[in-house]
């Protein structure tokens, strides 16, 4: 399941080059460290599908997906 969420994001070489922080249910979480990131091949032509696995200051580890094409992010709920 996927949440749509707020994120400020550093914006350096490109766009929401990598998330600094996000609020979900109106709770501020503040990203301390990057786990992993990949990009997922595009299923429209300009689409990119950017995902973010994070660990916030509550240590806790938050999955997030960036489409590039909606200039949405989500939060992935595991399953």
């Amino acid at each position: 399941m996927q949440h749509k969420i707020d994120v400020v994001c550093y914006s350096g070489y490109r766009a929401n080059e990598r998330p600094l922080k996000f609020t979900f249910q109106n709770k501020k979480f503040q990203i301390k460290k990057i786990l992993n990131h990949f990009i997922e091949e595009p299923i429209r032509e300009r689409e990119r599908l950017y995902r973010f696995q994070v660990r916030c200051t509550d240590k806790k580890t938050y999955s997030l997906l960036y489409n590039s094409d909606l200039d949405e992010w989500y939060l992935e709920e595991k399953q």
